[in-house]
């Protein structure tokens, strides 16, 4: 369960580290990304990796 709780929340935490890193690209539509990233947070999170 713990490992399952890591891999799913894994990305989103990499996610909010860059997104604060990043934060003025962020600034004009956050919450869409955000809701962009939930629904579908495998694919973009492995293309960020490629």
């Amino acid at each position: 369960m713990a490992l399952l709780f890591g891999f799913f929340f894994g990305p989103l935490f990499l996610f909010f580290k860059a997104k604060k890193a990043f934060y003025p690209f962020f600034k004009p539509k956050p919450l869409v990304f955000v809701i962009i990233l939930t629904k579908n947070w495998k694919s973009i999170y492995f293309l960020r990796i490629k």
